[in-house]
């Protein structure tokens, strides 16, 4: 946009300025052209001739006046996109703040065992607030019981008529 406005700002500095030279060459000639007629020196027609091309040339100074008035409210344009980008910039590096702050607030969510096992009971669904056990008076919530599996003891009752059939290291 700033290339384009630069572009045609020349462009119509350039028409302006030829435009006012060519409507003052023409206005001086249908003056002359007045002169001759006044003296009978010069047809009617070319006087009128004249005087067309001068006005003719008049209005197009006119619409290079213009074109370059306009120009101002391109300019205008310019700043308010120039002014845009920056305002875009701005919420970008918001935004990253804000996706620095998120991606800190999940890495808080990740769950640690402090020993290995197999969680035997899961007590809280997607989405529950827990208090964290560093933070929190009673201890924290407790969100899954973990087992340890590798020595497990089982204390049964076992039928009298039935124990002499269990022998020793029995699976």
């Amino acid at each position: 946009a700033a290339q384009n406005y630069a572009t045609t700002k020349q462009r119509n500095e350039a028409t302006l300025s030829s435009a006012k030279v060519k409507a003052k060459n023409l206005q001086a000639k249908a003056t002359r052209q007045k002169e001759l007629a006044a003296q009978k020196l010069g047809s009617q027609e070319e006087l009128e001739t004249a005087e067309t091309e001068a006005t003719v040339a008049l209005a197009e100074k006119k619409s290079a006046e213009i074109a370059i008035e306009e120009l101002k409210q391109q300019e205008l344009q310019l700043k308010n996109k120039e002014q845009a980008v920056r305002t875009a910039e701005a919420q970008l590096q918001a935004d990253q703040v804000t996706l620095e702050t998120q991606k800190q607030q999940l890495s808080y969510t990740t769950l640690t065992s402090p020993i290995d096992g197999v969680v035997s009971a899961l007590n809280v669904q997607k989405g529950t607030i827990v208090a964290s056990g560093m933070n929190a008076v009673n201890g924290g919530t407790t969100i899954m019981p973990l087992s340890d599996l590798s020595r497990v003891f089982v204390n049964a009752s076992v039928d009298e008529s039935d124990i002499g059939r269990v022998p020793v290291g029995q699976k």
